[in-house]
């Protein structure tokens, strides 16, 4: 009997060893997945930033291709490379690159090191034209005026979007920081008059947004819808350009009759208007001096308000391209039916006033901006961005 009780003490002792000893090798495996994970991290970190030093030398040299670098990093190592994209098109018809490719190693602990980790990030360089940064989906020079009805985004409510249907994110508003004082940038306004407007991403109200500029922006807005206003007078011949005429009426183009002669001053204000067609529109209801648009009518191009002047969407009622309000002008949107009434891009010079009702939009679409860029160059501009980018831990 005692001879049983001993060996059944001295299993049970072996058995707790070796439990212990399972236990604490768990406690080690466990500690350097830990401590690989940790060093991964850092590594990642480390591709990361040169990654993003990386991109700034292309943007800053393009087309050059940066020479290559390496260097210390928070007790790791960095290997940061540039070469042409082989795509079989490097070139334009310039000869410049049209495509750079970055690689960037993040290395910790330094090379050579038994535990190193490498860790690669890459991505593909591009220069492309795109609607210029002058455009949100409302873009105020100034200080205007909001009257809007409360709203909860995009959803159904009164909604000024930035998002684009191809998935393009641009702020619903840009704001003059006298609109915003005191304000983060991301400020969503609480309303203006006795509603609230909202520059939305296409949720809701949580997700608005809402650029409030500092003054150098908004020196450069000021300076953009100077050059677009210039063109636009300057234009007036072309078809593209639609003007709210004085003293009442739709908006009509501004060239003339193909069988008539140049423009001649019809005794209405500052523009010259010739003999000019008709937009399907109706201006019956319109506010004295202005322009409206009813139910499924509406038209494309660039539509100008000059300043006195008053536009007006009700309904369903779609403007495709831009719509350029002057000091003094003013627009009007009575929706209904969550339809977009301008797809494009709204441009507002200060002392301006819009007015916004139902569930329609104001909605943000570089595509139908770009059309007119003959006309309006500032409405393009050059940008080199990263595509393709991917990582992963290398050997």
């Amino acid at each position: 009997m005692g001879k049983y009780i001993l060996l059944v003490t001295f299993a049970g002792v072996l058995g707790l060893s070796y439990l212990a000893q399972q236990s604490q090798s768990t406690a080690l495996d466990t500690s350097e997945d830990q401590a690989e994970r940790q060093r991964t991290v850092i590594a990642r970190q480390i591709a990361r930033s040169a990654f993003n030093k990386g991109v700034s030398e292309v943007k800053r040299n393009w087309p050059a291709v940066p020479p290559g670098e390496q260097g210390r990093y928070e007790q790791g190592q960095y290997e940061l490379t540039f070469a042409v994209s082989s795509t079989g098109e490097d070139e334009d018809e310039s000869g410049a690159n049209k495509e750079i490719s970055i690689a960037s190693v993040g290395i910790f602990p330094s090379a050579g090191s038994p535990d190193a980790v490498r860790y690669l990030i890459e991505g593909v360089a591009e220069q492309r034209k795109v609607a210029s940064g002058l455009f949100s989906g409302l873009t105020a020079g100034g200080a205007i005026s909001f009257e809007g009805s409360s709203g909860k985004g995009c959803s159904g409510a009164a909604c000024i979007s930035g998002l684009t249907p191809n998935g393009e994110n641009r702020r619903g508003m840009s704001l003059p920081g006298k609109m915003g004082a005191g304000k983060a940038d991301d400020w969503c306004p609480g309303g203006f008059g006795p509603g609230q407007i909202l520059g939305s991403g296409g949720e809701g109200a949580g997700d608005c947004d809402v650029q409030v500029r500092d003054k150098a922006a908004d020196d450069w807005v000021s300076k953009k819808l100077s050059q677009i206003e210039s063109r636009i007078k300057s234009n007036q011949g072309r078809p593209e350009i639609k003007v709210c005429e004085k003293e009442g009426g739709p908006p009509k183009n501004t060239g003339p009759p193909k069988d008539k002669g140049p423009p001649r001053n019809n005794g209405k204000g500052p523009f010259q208007f010739a003999r000019m067609s008709r937009v399907e529109t109706r201006s019956g209801g319109a506010p004295p001096g202005g322009c409206q648009f009813n139910g499924n009518s509406g038209g494309s191009g660039i539509l100008y308000v000059p300043p006195g002047e008053s536009v007006r969407f009700n309904g369903g009622a779609t403007w495709n391209g831009l719509v350029y309000v002057a000091e003094g002008g003013q627009l009007r949107i009575n929706g209904g039916g969550g339809k977009t009434n301008i797809n494009g891009g709204l441009l507002m010079e200060k002392g301006s006033t819009f007015k916004m009702n139902g569930g329609n939009r104001v909605q943000y679409n570089p595509a139908e901006l770009r059309k007119y860029v003959d006309l309006l160059p500032s409405i393009e501009t050059t940008e080199v961005t990263v595509t393709d980018r991917r990582s992963k831990v290398v050997q």
